[in-house]
């Protein structure tokens, strides 16, 4: 497979889960980033809105749920998350 398929986000407090996840998407040959918690998070997605984002919804510091602005243009993918 050639070169880097997509950028993902993976925003999750569980670092084993968190490593898993990592593997399994660069494995597939897409652009990573990590965060452990929703304020990273969004940090990261001010800076560059990614493809696709994995987001662990119940977590310390800002939740998933919480924090509208991580779905992308409104489209949610979990319920509960509206969108801005």
């Amino acid at each position: 497979m050639g070169g880097a398929t997509g950028s993902v986000l993976i925003v999750e407090d569980d670092p084993d889960l968190s490593a898993i996840l990592a593997t399994v998407v660069a494995g597939r040959g897409h652009e990573l980033r990590r965060a452990s918690n929703g304020q990273v998070a969004l940090a990261l997605v001010s800076e560059r809105m990614p493809d696709v984002i994995l987001l662990d919804v119940t977590m310390p510091v800002v939740s998933g749920k919480s924090s509208p602005k991580l779905c992308h243009g409104g489209r949610a993918f979990f319920p509960g998350c509206t969108g801005a």
